[in-house]
């Protein structure tokens, strides 16, 4: 059961349907009257799910939905949310990653059954999760095991971390700051040869000379898990 909605929506009126609605299920609303505060409260308070307006006073929504997928590469459930009624842009959203599409005016109760819906697929998705495998390799994220080609593959716990998060994010760009908080924690340092030192051994760990094939540097962000 989700616990922190994030409502991203300059419109108070919007805020206060929602808001009771949810609380009766206890359910929280987070709102956040423009898309910067709504990037900044995503990371500081790690909702279960986004309520997106298109429609914002500074960035739109569809910039923010691609920010959430693309540069952030983070993988929570996102509905989208508009008084627009061009087909068209529940085509452009579904097909930037969103998970879900609400117009306005819409019934608070039928927003609360969306929410509930994306964030029990998400659990399943996740789930579902808990082996994964490429050719070659397999990670196993709850029994802390890697095989390469059929052999066991030591790893220190941060650098099973490192290749957890690059893994779960397959085909996307890591940035540093999101590597550093998986493998560090509350102890993240702010120095790139930590960790670049870090993931050169992973990848002598995984595939010794060939193995920039599987993790690769995108200079100036973070890193990329390519099988």
């Amino acid at each position: 059961m989700p616990g922190n909605i994030l409502l991203v929506d300059s419109d108070h009126q919007t805020y206060a349907k929602l808001s009771h609605c949810f609380a009766r299920e206890s359910l929280s609303i987070i709102p956040a009257m423009n898309g910067h505060a709504g990037m900044v409260l995503v990371r500081e308070r790690q909702p279960d799910a986004v309520l997106l307006e298109v429609n914002l006073p500074d960035i739109d929504g569809w910039s923010i939905l691609r920010r959430l997928r693309r540069q952030l590469a983070l993988e929570l459930p996102v509905i989208m949310l508009t008084g627009r009624s061009d087909p068209m842009d529940r085509v452009m959203g579904l097909d930037l990653g969103a998970d879900d599409y609400i117009g306005k005016p819409f019934e608070p109760l039928e927003v609360l059954a969306r929410v509930k819906a994306v964030c029990r697929r998400a659990v399943r998705a996740s789930s579902d999760l808990q082996v994964l495998n490429f050719p070659g390799l397999s990670i196993d994220l709850a029994g802390f095991t890697v095989i390469r080609d059929g052999a066991p593959v030591g790893l220190t716990s941060r650098e099973f971390k490192l290749l957890c998060t690059l893994a779960t994010q397959c085909q996307r760009v890591v940035t540093r700051r999101q590597l550093y908080a998986a493998a560090w924690g509350d102890d993240a340092m702010d120095d790139d040869h930590v960790l670049d030192v870090c993931i050169n051994r992973l990848r002598c760990k995984l595939l010794g000379p060939q193995a920039r094939q599987f993790i690769r540097t995108i200079r100036g962000v973070g890193y990329k898990f390519v099988p």
